[in-house]
């Protein structure tokens, strides 16, 4: 049980990313990224209400992904 003193510290989060942020990174354009989402190809994303974001983590394993593939 906690006592009124104590804080619990949530893990730490990356902060979602927008499709700007990830165009930008991955150095294609933001239409790419929504033709991507359309063919269901591309990192995985969330919807926010309205707005589309991408996690930091799942945007590294897609990218270990399509090395390994290259590899192949």
């Amino acid at each position: 049980m906690l006592t009124p003193t104590q804080v619990i510290t949530p893990p730490a989060r990356t902060p979602l990313l927008t499709p700007a942020d990830v165009a930008t990174y991955l150095q294609v354009w933001e239409k790419t990224l929504a033709n991507w989402r359309s063919q269901k190809r591309g990192p995985k994303f969330l919807r926010v209400g309205r707005d589309i974001r991408y996690r930091d983590d799942d945007l590294e394993h897609w990218l270990t992904d399509v090395s390994r593939m290259d590899e192949d």
